[in-house]
């Protein structure tokens, strides 16, 4: 820790008396002007305290302790004058950020006791510095640690993907073929969310355009819908929490699923759109179809089937929102959730 300190004075008396009743205790360093003062920083620093006069030809105290402080942000600045007044204690404290606004004469043992305070002042900006220092290095270690975690799970779930396609491939049950692909189809959506969460710069938020737009790709690519039907997405570009985020992916997954498998029947052509809007201080997710809707007498929201569940659950207990269904013109799923 720095424990040296740098004077300077334009009195050359001055300069050696303070040698003299202050270089008996603390180590010293002098120099006459500005100039010399910031050459003195640079080849014998750093300086735990900065002693200065107020006017000194060429540059003034206030003007040196200002560019001191940009050498040295921690050396704690002290200005010494024989000419006080308001305006210049103002500046050196406003532009210098100076610890202490001291006249002269000052005697010895008052300026001992300042230059004291001063080293203490140092030595808690020093501990403060490694306080910030070890808690950068703590985050940077967290940091570290969340990307293996995100890593090592995006691989897991890719192995567990292979595995599935690789039984699928010695099964001959359509509805059981079926039943995995949807599985891998929750597990790629889960894949993407912890992929991104590896590659990017901010652990907690996602791009939700981007996250909801590559499971629609896959979507499209799983069910090979091009040709007979339209998917158009209106998603805005903002970040959602992680937490957010999964969830609606998993939601979109089976609701996009149902309506490519239910809503249009005989290769019927038809339109699927996906769009969320901020609706309050939350998003409202909204998922169409123009196909041919539920049977009259299927109530989506106490149906029993696994995949109405899913989102139901997710819906409630994930997002902690609220879900309504129309069946006016094909089916359409409004979802809202707090942001």
């Amino acid at each position: 820790m720095a424990s040296k300190i740098l004077i300077v004075d334009d009195d050359q008396k001055l300069l050696s008396a303070f040698g003299r009743t202050l270089g008996r205790e603390f180590e010293l360093e002098t120099a006459l002007d500005g100039v010399s003062g910031l050459a003195a920083m640079e080849d014998s620093g750093p300086f735990a305290v900065i002693v200065s006069d107020l006017r000194m030809p060429g540059m003034d105290g206030v003007e040196f302790l200002r560019r001191a402080r940009d050498q040295d942000p921690e050396a704690v600045l002290v200005l010494l004058t024989a000419y006080p007044d308001l305006e210049n204690a103002v500046d050196s404290i406003n532009k210098c950020g100076v610890f202490r606004f001291l006249t002269k004469p000052c005697p010895w043992e008052s300026l001992r006791k300042i230059i004291l305070a001063a080293m203490r002042e140092h030595a808690k900006r020093i501990g403060q510095r490694e306080d910030v220092k070890d808690l950068l290095g703590q985050v940077r270690t967290k940091d570290a640690q969340l990307r293996e975690i995100h890593h090592r799970l995006k691989t897991n779930f890719n192995v567990i993907s292979s595995y599935l396609c690789l039984h699928s491939m010695r099964i001959n049950d359509r509805e059981c073929l079926e039943m995995i692909k949807k599985v891998r189809l929750k597990i790629l959506s889960m894949i993407l969310v912890h992929d991104k969460l590896y590659r990017s710069d901010d652990l907690e938020t996602l791009p939700c355009r981007e996250y909801l737009e590559d499971i629609m790709l896959a979507l499209r690519d799983a069910y090979d819908i091009d040709g007979q039907l339209s998917l158009e997405m209106d998603i805005p570009d903002v970040r959602l929490s992680h937490k957010k985020i999964l969830p609606l992916g998993l939601i979109l997954t089976e609701l996009v699923t149902n309506a490519v498998k239910y809503a249009f029947p005989d290769n019927r052509k038809g339109l699927i759109s996906v769009s969320l809007k901020r609706e309050g201080e939350g998003y409202a997710l909204k998922v169409e179809d123009n196909g041919v809707g539920m049977p009259a007498n299927v109530d989506p929201c106490e149906s029993e089937t696994m995949g109405l569940k899913i989102v139901r659950s997710l819906v409630v207990g994930d997002l902690r929102g609220g879900m309504t269904i129309s069946r006016s013109s094909g089916t359409s799923y409004r979802i809202m959730f707090s942001e």
